[in-house]
């Protein structure tokens, strides 16, 4: 059993804890930090996944792009070309 299902049977046991007796304050704590304690992890293990590159859980967030550095080397010394042929016209 993986974390993930350890943690989401905890808040589905305290939810059903709560469905059969008198609810206190105390109990909606215990209920409250159960699920951000699950909320949380399934987070945490979306971006490690996306640092590793397993997965991209939001690839419209993520762009990446590929650059070619001699194309940008090519293109500054033809602006400097061009700069230094300006400036002699």
């Amino acid at each position: 059993m993986s974390n993930r299902d350890i943690l989401a049977a905890e808040a589905e046991q305290i939810r059903q804890n709560l469905r059969h007796r008198d609810i206190d304050p105390v109990d909606c704590l215990e209920y409250m930090l159960a699920k951000e304690r699950q909320t949380y992890f399934n987070v945490v293990a979306k971006h490690i996944e996306a640092l590793m590159k397993i997965s991209d859980p939001e690839a419209e967030k993520y762009k990446y792009v590929s650059v070619d550095y001699k194309m940008i080397e090519e293109i500054r010394k033809k602006s400097k070309k061009q700069k230094g042929s300006s400036e002699v016209d």
